[in-house]
């Protein structure tokens, strides 16, 4: 979908969003994406794991990893920069960062069935418990004001996430 055949353990992915066809102004909308890595059996450190990542990488809209198997969505504030499309200024700019566990669709346990090897699963030998089906979400809302001409302009967007 994104035209890239394999991200490998860890990409980024920047889409350059304008708000119509006719406009020339572009408002990058910068993903990061990890495998995942460690352990975290906790919502709460699964996510603390994620977040840490922003002091590496703080420039990013959106923060995706997965490998353990949490499944949480949640956003901080942050400050971006990005150029005036009519002044042609660089200004600073308050955002909406978001991060996201994707979690995995484990199915671990199933009678009569022999998973893997005569060891178990992974999801037994961790004794983790299968993740419910499902998705989290991610969302983009376009935020506007009123320029000193009135007229209405596109200042970025408004990033929601949802479990």
């Amino acid at each position: 979908m994104i035209g890239v055949p394999c991200l490998g353990i860890c990409g980024v992915h920047v889409l350059e969003l304008t708000q119509s066809e006719r406009s020339t102004a572009l408002f990058p909308f910068k993903i990061f994406m990890h495998h995942g890595f460690g352990v975290a059996s906790s919502k709460a450190a699964s996510i603390r794991q994620l977040i840490a990542l922003k002091e590496k990488f703080p420039m990013c809209n959106l923060y995706i990893m997965g490998h353990n198997h949490v499944k949480i969505g949640t956003t901080t504030e942050g400050i971006d920069f990005r150029k005036n499309s009519r002044s042609g200024a660089w200004e600073m700019c308050d955002v909406v960062q978001g991060f996201v566990r994707s979690a995995s669709f484990l199915k671990g346990y199933v009678e009569g069935e022999y998973v893997d090897d005569d060891t178990g699963s992974y999801v037994e030998q961790k004794c983790l418990v299968p993740a419910g089906l499902g998705i989290v979400t991610a969302n983009l809302r376009w935020k506007q004001k009123r320029d000193s001409d009135g007229h209405l302009r596109y200042t970025g967007f408004q990033l929601h996430t949802q479990e």
